[in-house]
């Protein structure tokens, strides 16, 4: 019961249902599984895109003002 608990609003549920099957986790390891694979999305979400970067420098030392570019792909 407490597996499925920590499969709800998960992304690819059913391939994570199928590894801890097969490595045959508990629930504390399950939690830390989800855990980890959301912090790694989160990680992968906070790179902004190198051209956006160099496109602000460039404007940001033109002007002599912060420019933040908001990209509508980066979150």
């Amino acid at each position: 019961m407490s597996h499925a608990r920590t499969l709800v609003n998960v992304t690819k549920a059913e391939d994570i249902a199928r590894k801890i099957f097969l490595h045959d986790l508990n629930v504390r390891q399950t939690e830390k599984l989800i855990r980890d694979l959301h912090d790694q999305k989160k990680q992968n979400k906070r790179y902004k895109n190198h051209d956006i970067s160099i496109i602000e420098d460039n404007i940001s030392s033109k002007l002599g003002l912060d420019i933040k570019i908001n990209d509508s792909n980066y979150k």
